[in-house]
């Protein structure tokens, strides 16, 4: 039976920086978030003329 080693503490220092990323890059993403309906505007003024149909 193999006995469960736990991960070093040097290990776990290294994982530091990369949660710090993941957490100021999700952080970033909420708070940046475009409106939808400003979205949606924007992007039917860039639409230019359309064709009778």
């Amino acid at each position: 039976m193999k006995s469960t080693r736990w991960p070093q503490p040097g290990h776990l220092l290294l994982l530091l920086p990369l949660i710090a990323v993941v957490v100021w890059v999700g952080w970033r993403a909420g708070r940046l978030r475009d409106d939808p309906g400003h979205v949606l505007a924007v992007l039917r003024a860039a639409a230019g003329p359309v064709l009778p149909g």
